[in-house]
């Protein structure tokens, strides 16, 4: 796994219930799990967090997600296998923007939309 030195500045948090284990850095989708391939997520995960519990997501600012593939800044972002981020395409829901890029599994900085 690569190691995380991206920086990101969320300006809103909100605290939903868990509802599985879930991986600091990836998408939450609305019902307190990663969200579909493709699919439209409430934010960001900002730490790990057991399923029941209240966890915080960054639904607003930048924020920091996970990739298993290659990156260009300015790409539009959606989710991917297990909440990590892949660039959408076509009609894919857009999560974000990516500020930062990286050369293939790793972690980005995006804007969040």
């Amino acid at each position: 796994m690569s190691y995380n030195s991206n920086k990101y500045n969320p300006t809103l948090i909100l605290s939903t219930k868990a509802s599985a284990d879930l991986i600091s850095n990836r998408f939450l989708g609305f019902s307190g799990n990663y969200p579909p391939v493709n699919g439209k997520a409430l934010g960001v995960v900002d730490a790990p967090w057991l399923t029941g519990e209240l966890a915080n997501i960054i639904v607003s600012g930048t924020a920091v997600v996970e990739t298993d593939v290659a990156i260009s800044q300015g790409s539009p972002i959606t989710s991917g296998t297990t909440g990590k981020a892949k660039v959408a395409i076509a009609s894919e829901q857009i999560n974000g923007y990516a500020v930062t890029s990286t050369s293939g599994a790793g972690f980005i900085t995006i804007l969040l939309t």
